[in-house]
């Protein structure tokens, strides 16, 4: 019984800079299948045929991804398909119909965060997808092989419980990528899960939400394993790796016992982390420095109206309080941070944006070690916010392009596509957000990005803004 494991090209996204990441998410799902006894192989069509960001490259990857598939010597029994995100829709679809077509007797599964908020969008009559697997992977996909194997007939929808203590699965085997020298840089997580419920977030549609993370030592292994491999690998930034967490660090005396750690092995790399405001203090933030990290600092809105409607916090002035001071005292000792702003939540006024605008203003102007990564809200399916869109309508936000996921359109171009409120329409936020709060974070990106080499220097090389 041998499985393909395949990533999923973005259709028209990405349009700054063409950096690509390894799958290891992937590097997870098939070591834990290795070690069951089941054959596994991995393939970046990503990585592979690059980012399609027009309608004939669309036409053209479909092609060459069909010759391709044709000449496979390699016998499959299940092939695996990543839609990591809803802007990976098209392209699953259009490579299972591709695959199902020329070989109609491989059984083909779906999963990742799309998969696991909306399955029936994957399970519609004559689909080429035979299942539909919920949460994390490994073991709905060792479900899948043993029925397989066996010939069993079980539910197309695959929800079953994950593997609950990570420690029995931390270890990967990076040998079933070949190349490496194509990705920018390498990351990895030392803990799963997140019981937060920001309402824009997909971590939602996980079927194990608690926080669950290794031990000290096996997170130490782990990352010594990592360095050694982004230097034999030849990846393009060997001085980088980036800690993908969906929570990192949520127990403080575990953090920072793993940064104390950090420090006395003075690995030759930096990290890079996106903790929580409520995870962190001054001492972590200094631990983090000495380790040689970044970090994000996801302030999310200075407006007290919309963090109540993000669910970011059952307490916004402490809230906001509170990342004032760590943004100061991150600037006063040198540790390299990006805030994160999300503009245009359901409910959004222009009042609201001026609160945060003046927020962001008071909490950057002289801060030279703090970028801004400033975006426009995405409804994402799965999401609280999506689940629960009759309470964003009566805030007057009205969703423009309804699925927009099954659509051949730019992506870029329509990132923005709901009213947010009564008072506040699509066209007036944008030109708000284009005037005003852009110009101010890239004069304020252009003061702050000396001090990130490490973590962005493709952007600074390009001259980007880092404003998304």
């Amino acid at each position: 019984m041998r499985t393909l494991l395949l990533s999923i090209p973005y259709y028209f996204i990405n349009t700054l800079h063409s950096e690509f990441l390894p799958p290891i998410h992937l590097l997870y799902l098939s070591t834990f299948l290795n070690n069951k006894g089941y054959e596994t192989e991995i393939e970046d069509i990503s990585a592979k045929f690059g980012i399609q960001r027009t309608k004939e490259e669309i036409t053209k990857f479909k092609l060459d991804f069909q010759t391709w598939v044709e000449s496979k010597p390699d016998k499959f029994d299940i092939i695996g398909l990543s839609c990591y995100t809803s802007f990976q829709y098209l392209a699953t679809i259009d490579m299972a119909h591709i695959i199902k077509k020329l070989f109609p007797e491989i059984s083909i599964v779906v999963g990742g965060y799309h998969a696991s908020a909306i399955p029936n969008d994957f399970l519609f009559k004559d689909s080429p997808i035979d299942y539909c697997v919920i949460g994390e992977g490994e073991t709905a996909m060792l479900k899948i092989v043993e029925a397989e194997s066996k010939g069993l007939i079980i539910s197309k929808i695959v929800n079953v419980k994950p593997i609950f203590d990570i420690n029995l699965n931390h270890e990967i085997d990076f040998s079933v990528l070949k190349d490496w020298s194509k990705y920018y840089y390498h990351y990895d997580y030392l803990s799963r899960g997140c019981p937060y419920g920001c309402t824009f977030c997909m971590e939602s549609v996980k079927n194990e939400r608690r926080w669950r993370n290794l031990t000290i030592d096996n997170a130490l292994r782990k990352l010594d394993k990592s360095v050694s491999h982004v230097s034999e690998m030849k990846l393009k930034n060997q001085n980088l790796i980036m800690l993908n967490d969906a929570n990192f660090g949520m127990d403080k005396k575990w953090l920072k016992e793993l940064l104390t750690e950090i420090i006395k092995r003075n690995y030759p790399v930096s990290f890079f982390a996106s903790p929580r405001i409520d995870n962190l203090d001054f001492e972590i933030l200094e631990l983090m420095r000495d380790a040689k990290f970044s970090i994000d600092i996801p302030v999310e809105s200075g407006s007290i109206k919309i963090l109540e409607m993000m669910n970011k916090t059952t307490n916004p002035n402490d809230y906001l309080s509170t990342a004032s001071q760590l943004i100061k005292h991150a600037n006063q000792i040198h540790l390299p941070f990006h805030t994160h702003w999300i503009f245009g939540f359901p409910g959004e006024t222009k009042e609201t944006i001026n609160e945060c605008y003046d927020y962001m203003q008071e909490n950057h102007i002289d801060n030279k070690y703090g970028m801004t990564e400033i975006f426009l809200f995405k409804l994402y399916p799965g999401s609280w916010i999506y689940n629960n869109w009759q309470s964003a309508k009566k805030l007057g936000a009205e969703w423009l392009i309804p699925e927009y996921w099954k659509y051949e359109i730019d992506i870029d171009e329509h990132e923005y596509n709901i009213h947010p409120s009564f008072n506040l329409k699509n066209k007036e936020l944008i030109n708000i957000v284009n005037t005003h709060i852009k110009p101010f974070g890239m004069e304020i990106n252009k003061i702050a990005i000396n001090n990130h080499d490490v973590c962005c220097s493709t952007l600074k090389q390009e001259n980007a803004p880092w404003i998304i």
